[in-house]
């Protein structure tokens, strides 16, 4: 027996190593590439020469499970015992959920190691003041300050982010784990609608490695993205399991977390809709208590949010609007960025392009619409759900709001790479081409997070020289307290006075 447990683990770490193997391998040989080319690479990597292969603490330990996996699968002899190894382990990864968490987990703090490199930066100042205010008064969670928005639990996690850890790394380490765990949550809700569990396994794989939504994940204010899709998630694996089983237990552990997520961020009330879609495509019975129970708590929660943003920040200011062509072209723009890395920036450096998206997407839609079969069709359309509470934001694109539809999105694109597998079941070397190309997607993917981690080091650094500066000089500090801003400032006015206000700073 304990043969076997060690034979199966043995499999599972093959099969991550060959996972970090060949995300490294492309780092490695990226990075080296641009070094001999005297070039300064996006990705962030750069020769041994300095010390550090590429960003993050998880460098050293990448290259070296990078250069094992290759190792053991261009021995002689080798190669098909381990690809059948690799298989096997595959196969029972998606059996072994511990072991499976366990290294979700690990994968997310593999791939934004880079994060523990940034520091305090925009409405980290902001929000640590509110922290204090918070520890002082808990009365204080359930105000509008700084969000505009009633989220108490917003509240509540950055104050146990800045008030019971210093320093930054605390707060990276946890929206670390809650993305791992997302991640697992993600296999279980997948493989409950679609039964695939290895479409289930592959989707949580691409979302703890999609690189557009970044800054959610290593950004310390976009930490409650990260909680509000651990809510999220929590809300369909319940329902799904009432669905499955009908028990009080588990609709009202579902109720429950629907409630904990619309009061974490209020893009969740977009899990109101969603579970109207999937009691519409796989249980038609449920469909009239899903509705009275979960839309009557919707819509109190948009009775309340329209109260108080009826004459909020974001209505006064033009920040949110239904107009209808804002709405059509951020519908268009929003799935285009979010499958095309750096797609804002494309747009943005090619203006020829512009007309790319309107195009694009819309043909698309319609396509899988069209001629996809139904669980292509319900991620579809569980995607402009999850997209439907950013669409009126009138604002240039933020990647950072494509972390909650990301989690329908990577189902979708796992269903698509199976479907182009199975097309290549009869190509020859079509299995190869087949991982290479999975392999290439991770690798982009990862470097792309590497590369956002070194510039939001970066970012983080310049404002933390800048501080200590403008402290050291009486006339600038003068300026700031009688509300002028300096014109080298990298902080807007709230930001730069909340960070002021935060003599505690390391």
């Amino acid at each position: 027996m304990r043969a076997r447990a060690v034979e199966r683990l043995g499999e599972a770490l093959l099969l991550l190593l060959v996972l970090f193997g060949g995300v490294g391998a492309f780092l490695l040989l990226s990075g080296a590439f641009a070094g001999l080319m005297g070039a300064a690479t996006p990705y962030g990597l750069s020769l041994p020469g300095d010390g550090s292969l590429f960003c993050g603490y998880a460098a050293t330990l990448l290259i070296a499970l990078s250069l094992l996996a290759l190792g053991i699968l261009l021995l002689p002899g080798r190669a098909e015992r381990a690809a059948s190894a690799l298989l096997r382990g595959w196969r029972r990864l998606q059996e072994r959920r511990a072991l499976l968490l366990l290294l979700l987990v690990a994968l997310a703090f593999g791939v934004y190691a880079g994060s523990f490199r940034v520091g305090y930066y925009a409405d980290d100042f902001v929000w640590r003041i509110q922290a204090r205010r918070s520890a002082a008064d808990l009365g204080h969670i359930f105000s509008l300050s700084v969000s505009h928005f009633f989220k108490p639990l917003t509240h509540l996690f950055h104050l146990l982010n800045f008030r019971l850890f210093p320093g930054p790394h605390p707060a990276h380490a946890t929206a670390l784990l809650l993305h791992g765990v997302n991640g697992f949550l993600l296999y279980l809700v997948v493989s409950a609608l679609i039964r695939r569990k290895g479409l289930a396994l592959l989707s949580a794989l691409l979302f703890c490695v999609y690189s557009v939504s970044n800054r959610s994940v290593m950004w310390i204010s976009g930490g409650e993205i990260t909680l509000a899709a651990t809510f999220y998630l929590l809300t369909l694996h319940f329902y799904l399991a009432f669905l499955e089983r009908p028990r009080r237990r588990s609709l009202a552990l579902a109720l429950l977390f629907c409630l904990l997520g619309l009061l974490t961020k209020e893009a969740v009330i977009s899990v109101v809709p969603t579970l109207l879609l999937i009691a519409l495509f796989w249980k038609r019975e449920r469909l009239g208590i899903t509705a009275l129970l979960f839309g009557s708590l919707g819509l109190l929660y948009l009775a309340l949010e329209y109260g108080i943003q009826s004459g909020g920040f974001l209505v006064t200011q033009g920040l949110y609007s239904f107009r209808p062509f804002l709405l059509l072209e951020n519908l268009c723009l929003y799935p285009f960025v979010s499958l095309v890395p750096q797609g804002h920036k494309l747009l943005a450096a090619l203006p020829q392009l512009r007309l790319a998206p309107f195009l694009i997407m819309p043909a698309l839609a319609l396509l899988l619409l069209a001629r996809g079969k139904k669980p292509t069709r319900f991620l579809l359309l569980w995607d402009l759900l999850l997209l439907a509470p950013f669409l009126p934001f009138n604002l240039p694109v933020q990647p950072r709001y494509l972390y909650l539809p990301a989690l329908a999105l990577c189902p979708l694109l796992a269903l698509l790479l199976l479907h182009c597998r199975s097309l290549l079941a009869g190509v020859k070397r079509g299995s190869s081409l087949f991982a290479l190309t999975l392999v290439l997607i991770l690798g982009l993917n990862v470097a792309i997070v590497h590369g956002a981690a070194i510039r939001m080091a970066r970012e983080s650094r310049q404002v933390e020289e800048y501080l200590r500066a403008l402290r050291a000089d009486p006339l600038r500090m003068d300026q700031v307290r009688r509300g002028l801003l300096p014109p080298d400032s990298p902080l807007t006015g709230d930001h730069l006075r909340a960070a002021l206000e935060n003599e505690d700073d390391q």
